[in-house]
């Protein structure tokens, strides 16, 4: 059971990760936002609690604006550049990052020889880099999976701030990994309980329908977008070309800026006072 502050984090994670888990390739651009802000949160609060001495609520708070910003950069990285294979290696990383720290949730990590600090991170990072390698040739089906399983694990997070639940360990071992030296020597097996049996097949129901619900409702459409940038400039060459285009005769931005301020200045001055007037000449 956690702090308020993380509460309040993981809740707000988890209502959009829900939605991810059911709409996230349809939304295209709010899934890079997604996944943009969990590698960037995830490194910027690894490397913030390693450099610095701060609270944790002030950590946790910098940490969700470093996020925005991570998620914000992908986005714009996309529009500009439209490259589908770096953004499915990002996503596909996500997908690997969880995968991996679930192979090492269950009994294979209690292994001796991963104790070893080199041997676990080249192993982790192999397993991880294997969902994209995997998925290389069918990004839309990587994307759905991703999109499905990590949306609906953030749930699982929310739900261990207020329920205890082992299933959180999945990834908070190897975050604890990552921020302690010496908790390879001190690692420990968490046990099952009944109510994370209970959790656990929430976690499966709300994958599975996330990612079943996608793929029949996205095996008729385009696989991913056009290019943002390339369309947005195929549409301004359009227009200022073809001058029959309504939207040919459309002001520049900065003049219908400056007329839809004049309407509301217009809007808060005062009528004049009725004086005396000049009577119309006939």
């Amino acid at each position: 059971v956690g702090k308020l502050s993380t509460k309040v984090f993981f809740t707000a994670f988890a209502l959009l990760g829900l939605f991810i888990c059911f709409f996230g390739h349809r939304f295209w651009k709010t899934d890079l936002f997604f996944m943009g802000f969990i590698v960037t949160a995830f490194i910027f609060f690894v490397f913030i609690t390693r450099v610095t001495g701060l609270s944790y609520d002030v950590r946790l708070i910098l940490t969700a604006l470093a996020g925005i910003i991570g998620g914000l950069l992908l986005v714009v990285s996309w529009w500009r550049f439209g490259s589908v294979l770096l953004s499915m290696f990002v996503i596909g990383l996500v997908l690997g990052f969880l995968f991996s720290s679930t192979v090492f949730f269950t009994p294979l990590g209690d292994y001796r020889v991963f104790r070893d600090d080199v041997v676990f991170w080249v192993t982790f990072t192999c397993v991880a880099l294997m969902i994209p390698v995997l998925f290389v040739g069918c990004p839309r089906i990587l994307n759905i999976l991703a999109s499905g399983i990590v949306g609906s694990y953030t749930v699982i997070l929310a739900i261990a701030c207020y329920v205890y639940t082992s299933l959180a360990y999945i990834t908070l071992d190897l975050l604890r990994r990552v921020l302690n030296n010496n908790f390879s020597r001190a690692y420990t097996n968490v046990p099952f309980q009944r109510n994370d049996f209970i959790i656990l097949s929430l976690w499966a129901m709300l994958a599975l329908s996330g990612v079943t619900v996608q793929l029949r409702r996205e095996r008729s459409e385009v696989p991913f977008p056009p290019h943002p940038y390339l369309t947005w400039k195929r549409e301004r060459e359009r227009r200022s070309t073809n001058v029959l285009d309504p939207s040919h005769h459309i002001p520049p931005l900065r003049e219908r800026i400056h007329s839809k301020l004049l309407h509301i200045k217009e809007f808060f001055q005062k009528d004049q006072p009725a004086g005396e007037r000049t009577p119309l000449l006939l």
